[in-house]
């Protein structure tokens, strides 16, 4: 195949999409890597994703087209990679391209030595010249012949890149900072000065829901009591939840808005981003009393339950941004979602049509392109019943419409969080369906992704992908199962947790350096370099993520490991200090970890009665909603698991002992008893 497209029997669904092109591109493999060094020439590497819209574009252009192709074919080896399925080539040489461009972003363009080493890197790439671009091919015909005619100069720019590179993985510096209150408050205080006080978020257009730190602003908020902190994150999550950036039919938030005032989103839907927002909305419901958070929450998980579940209970990647209006052209971003007011009139009627346009923001101008508006809900209407009939039949009209591809493949760490998410705010909101479903998943990970006790990043129909899981895919799937530990009471999922964790512990530590860790394994493939990134990008560091698995984990577990998960975790946060400090905005899931740990962490344990369970604890029902973010709570009988170990229900009733790291309270046996004892 190596003279052929490659792609049809790939695991991976935006490999598939490239799979028709006359582009005979390759996976990456050390075949493919090979066969460059044969033929010696560059290697040309295009890493995207399925729901990515300037992939499409770039590759309608340019791909699927037959002299573009040729000129291709003849002088690269071109390998073809999804970041989503291998996020170290991704990370790697998304490191490289802002070095020599200043910015990132996808699709990504790369062009390699045959051993590798980067030494041209952009992204998108039009067909014909624009904007102060070179047009697709004759960068392409620049690149063969420099690599022809100039190879040491090649060469030389390689071996500076990839110098730079080592260099930029190495650990974080160790600096004279505790993990302690005035360090999160400055972090906290940082975050606020960059907030945007008339539309929420933080910065500027374009707009990304900054999930991790909304979690990490509450936990902050519930620490210090300061009001303006909490204002913040009912700012942003209102302004979000009522722009067009969340889908006002069907719940959900796409991936950013291109404006300061969450209007117009990039209409792609991830898992990771619903996930974490889902955890953030129904933490804020249960805090705020947040009536939209409390809806938000239940929206974004029946959006998991109806358009990213599998049948088999996992959850798919993403939604795509494009929908394919006309099979013979390209997609059509946003086309699935945007409304003119003559629509609206047509499906609802002149009544129920007027009132949706007021409703809904939808204008004769259109906020988004040809005159088409995107929904949005500038305020709660009054009349409830209303608007619950005219969401309904706006969703099964738009459900006759052509629909965004969805990817399919199931990625571990976006699964973890979402297990997290489900099994927590299903525990707090009294939503036990959504810990089931959480349930589900995680059976079906530890079913498919876990071979001979390790992790696969990704799988598609249920056959489990090559690729080797990475920091965070351990990290999320630990902190899912410790979530559900929780939720449910049940020691399995704790025992496998630990099980995962220990792996993690031995395969992705700095050895020389107590509390860094690679993002890769040490027996995974050898790249250029062995990445790790501790900033937050889209998705938590996996380092951060690994932080709260190994402080959660330090709480649940048995006398004989709990020590050693919990020094991990202090010495890992002891190492993230200098990322709180300099570059909080960047650091949201590292706050939320730390504001956890400051407290304690928090532990509550609930003794049941003989003969009670979960679901019937009034106490238990308090402790987790009336508990801080990051506080351990765990329900059940005495010694059914470590933290009920010696903890015995009191004179027959049901007992609620709580504690702060290694001190404990009396045991208290009524819900005003508890709040006021969590309150302290």
């Amino acid at each position: 195949m190596r003279n052929a497209n490659a792609l049809a029997a790939a695991t991976s669904p935006y490999l598939r999409q490239h799979a028709g092109n006359p582009v005979h591109w390759q996976e990456w493999s050390e075949d493919a890597l090979a066969w460059a060094r044969e033929r010696d020439v560059p290697i040309l590497l295009s890493v995207g994703y399925a729901a990515c819209h300037w992939c499409h574009v770039m590759a309608h252009e340019s791909f699927e087209d037959e002299s573009t192709a040729r000129v291709m074919n003849e002088n690269f080896v071109c390998i073809k990679v999804d970041r989503e399925e291998r996020p170290d080539i991704d990370a790697l040489y998304m490191n490289a391209t802002v070095a020599m461009t200043g910015q990132g972003g996808w699709p990504m363009t790369c062009f390699l030595t045959p051993t590798a080493e980067p030494f041209y890197c952009g992204t998108y790439y039009p067909k014909t010249p624009r904007g102060g671009m070179p047009s697709f091919t004759q960068l392409i015909e620049a690149i063969a012949q420099t690599w022809q005619t100039r190879r040491d100069d090649v060469h030389e720019a390689a071996a500076g890149v990839v110098e730079a590179l080592r260099q930029g993985a190495g650990e974080l510096p160790a600096v004279d900072v505790a993990i302690g209150p005035e360090l999160l408050d400055h972090a906290v205080a940082a975050v606020l000065r960059d907030e945007d006080r008339s539309y929420g978020g933080f910065g500027g257009a374009p707009k990304f829901p900054p999930s991790a730190l909304l979690e990490g602003l509450l936990r902050s908020y519930e620490r210090t009591g300061a009001t303006e902190t909490l204002a913040a994150v009912e700012r942003t999550a209102e302004a979000m939840a009522r722009g067009g950036i969340y889908d006002q039919l069907a719940g959900g938030f796409a991936r950013y808005a291109v404006d300061t005032r969450w209007v117009v989103p990039h209409f792609e839907k991830m898992l990771y981003d619903n996930a974490q927002l889902l955890r953030a909305y129904g933490h804020l419901a249960r805090r705020g009393g947040s009536l939209l958070a409390h809806r938000v929450a239940e929206e974004i998980a029946q959006f998991l339950f109806t358009d990213l579940v599998t049948d088999a209970g996992a959850y798919a990647s993403a939604l795509d941004a494009d929908t394919i209006v006309d099979p013979d052209a390209e997609g059509v971003e946003g086309a699935t979602y945007v409304w003119t007011p003559a629509e609206l009139i047509a499906e609802l009627g002149p009544d129920d049509g007027a009132w949706a346009i007021e409703v809904f923001a939808v204008t004769a101008a259109g906020t988004f392109e040809h005159g088409t508006s995107v929904l949005q809900l500038p305020i709660d209407p009054t009349d409830i019943e209303q608007f619950a009939r005219v969401r309904t039949a706006l969703r099964v009209a738009r459900d006759r419409r052509p629909q965004p591809a969805r990817d399919d493949k199931v990625i571990a760490a976006w699964n973890g969080m979402a297990i997290t998410a489900l099994a927590e705010a299903g525990a707090a909101l009294g939503h036990y369906e959504w810990v089931r479903a959480a349930a589900r998943c995680a059976e079906h990970l530890l079913d498919v992704h876990v071979i001979d006790g390790r992790v696969r990043r990704a799988s598609l129909g249920g056959v489990v992908g090559s690729a080797e899981g990475v920091l965070e895919d351990y990290a999320w799937f630990v902190t899912g199962l410790l979530a559900l530990h929780q939720a449910t009471g049940a020691p399995d999922w704790l025992v496998r947790a630990q099980e995962l964790l220990d792996a993690a512990i031995a395969h992705f530590a700095d050895d020389g350096e107590p509390g860094a860790w690679f993002d890769t394994a040490d027996d995974a493939e050898v790249l250029i370099a062995r990445p790790r990134d501790p900033i937050d990008g889209a998705t938590p560091s996996g380092a951060a993520a690994l932080a709260e698995a190994l402080l959660t984990a330090s709480c649940l577990a048995g006398p004989e490991t709990a020590g050693r998960y919990g020094e991990l975790a202090e010495v890992t946060l002891r190492r993230a200090a200098v990322v709180l400090a300099r570059a909080s905005r960047s650091a949201g899931h590292w706050l939320t970890v730390a504001e956890a740990a400051v407290r304690g962490p928090i532990q509550v344990a609930v003794s049941l009665a003989e003969g009670a369970t979960n679901g019937d604890s009034e106490l238990l029902d308090e402790a987790r909603s009336a508990a801080p973010g990051g506080a351990v709570i765990v329900g059940g009988s005495a010694d059914s698991t470590p933290l009920l170990a010696d903890r015995p229900p009191v004179a027959g009733a049901a007992a609620a002992y709580v504690c702060r790291g290694f001190v404990c309270d009396r045991p208290v046996l009524t819900v005003a008893e508890l709040r006021a004892a969590l309150a302290r």
